[in-house]
């Protein structure tokens, strides 16, 4: 990848570091092209982070099922960026950003493009995290009546006897929702991998992913809610338009309303069950049905509320207002840019992972502009360039609570709606009180 991305970063040397146990190091002079993938179309459930790298030449060694591979910034890229981006004491924290990607080999394509006298060889390598095996192998959750019951304390079985040799699975938010038992069930229950992960996890809106460090983790509504409510901590820039290439849309992708119903059993009387509806939008005089969900949670036994997790999956099935699905970034050109902002972006944008928030601000249209959820990232690199793609979620649709209306960010472009002036009542603007 030694073009045209490395003049515009000014490099000598080489910027990615793809290593496994099976290829063994290779770097620039011989990566042709990187893709990598963080997160699904599904903003909830089981993320996945895959990656393909294209190798000049045929690897001949054949891989094996728990062949680990990583992919990083080299400590040489990292200090071509960190100056530009405001990293350092008193700035930007930019030692994650050098983690790009790290899970298994889950196969290699050799290609032959020149003629049969003179081959021209390059290797497809593609990974996947680990994570991503949980729906195929054969392992269950074990579940006891006189055990820890947390629907964490599942998850945790469930990665255990599929064999993955993982950390500690990460918690954050409050997962106390416990399995629900009653008088007639036996003493231990086995759950496969697509009920933990569907009914368990998916439904109640709980987001399962493998963060950079490899850890993985597990994220809850209410954990996503506080994040949306103090999103100046976690994304203090918001992402503008001109930040983003063209073209940019937005959608109204459906216009039905929608209602969820879901069962769950009295706290404290197992036989009565009682029914909650959710309605997102209003019908119409003209229709004479719409569309009804009905999810079972008798088997849950729920601490605090389903509500927010419930509105939220209805939202996302239905939709009264405009969605910014997804911007593309220039890597290279925030890097190049003169403004310290857009190099500041770029920043939080290489530390963005799935399920993170990201603010569309004041100078896009009054109404896409809200907290999102990044949904999933893909991230292109090329010699000719580097780019983003990130998939975006409104925030009500996983917490199912109204964005912030307060989205000024931390810097003069980022602070005041388009069309601001200097003396707009009750009160003045001055250099000396900006932000």
């Amino acid at each position: 990848m030694r073009s045209r991305m490395w003049r515009r970063l000014g490099a000598t040397e080489s910027l990615f570091y793809f290593y496994s146990a099976q290829h063994g190091a290779i770097r620039d002079d011989r990566l042709c092209s990187i893709t990598l993938t963080r997160g699904s179309d599904v903003p909830v459930g089981l993320s996945n982070n895959l990656l393909s790298v294209k190798v000049r030449g045929a690897l001949d060694s054949v891989g094996t099922d728990n062949t680990e591979a990583y992919l990083v910034l080299t400590d040489y890229a990292m200090g071509l960026l960190s100056p530009r981006i405001g990293a350092g004491p008193g700035g930007i924290n930019a030692a994650p950003m050098s983690a790009r990607w790290s899970g298994r080999i889950a196969g290699q394509t050799v290609t032959d493009t020149g003629t049969g006298r003179e081959p021209v060889w390059s290797t497809e390598i593609a990974g996947t995290d680990w994570l991503s095996l949980l729906p195929a192998l054969e392992g269950k959750a074990t579940m006891t009546k006189t055990g820890d019951t947390q629907l964490l304390a599942m998850y945790r079985s469930l990665l255990a006897n599929t064999g993955l040799r993982l950390a500690s699975l990460d918690a954050r938010g409050s997962l106390f929702h416990h399995l629900r038992w009653i008088s007639t069930d036996p003493a231990s229950k086995d759950f496969d991998s697509s009920t933990v992960l569907g009914h368990f996890l998916a439904d109640l809106g709980y987001l399962m992913r493998t963060r950079r460090d490899s850890i993985p983790q597990v994220i809850s509504t209410d954990y996503q809610a506080s994040r949306q409510a103090g999103w100046k901590v976690w994304c203090p820039l918001p992402l503008q338009r001109s930040q983003c290439l063209a073209p940019v849309s937005w959608s109204q992708p459906v216009t039905l309303p929608r209602r969820l119903q879901y069962l769950n059993r009295d706290t404290a009387n197992e036989n009565v069950t009682y029914t909650s509806t959710i309605t997102v939008g209003t019908p119409s005089t003209k229709l004479a049905s719409w569309p009804t969900e009905v999810l079972d949670f008798r088997d849950v036994y729920v601490y605090g509320s389903l509500t927010d997790a419930m509105v939220a999956r209805a939202s996302r099935a239905a939709s009264d207002r405009y969605i910014v699905r997804s911007v593309r970034v220039d890597v290279l050109a925030l890097f190049e840019s003169p403004d310290l902002a857009d190099r500041q972006q770029l920043a939080q944008l290489l530390l963005l992972d799935a399920g993170d928030p990201i603010t569309l601000g004041y100078d896009w249209p009054v109404y896409v502009r809200r907290v999102y959820f990044a949904s999933r990232i893909t991230e292109t690199i090329t010699p000719d360039g580097w780019t983003l793609d990130i998939d975006l979620t409104p925030g009500n649709h996983i917490t199912g609570q109204h964005s912030p209306a307060d989205l000024a960010g931390t810097t003069w472009d980022t602070a005041y709606p388009a069309g601001t002036t200097w003396d707009t009542p009750p009160a003045s603007k001055t250099w000396s009180t900006a932000p």
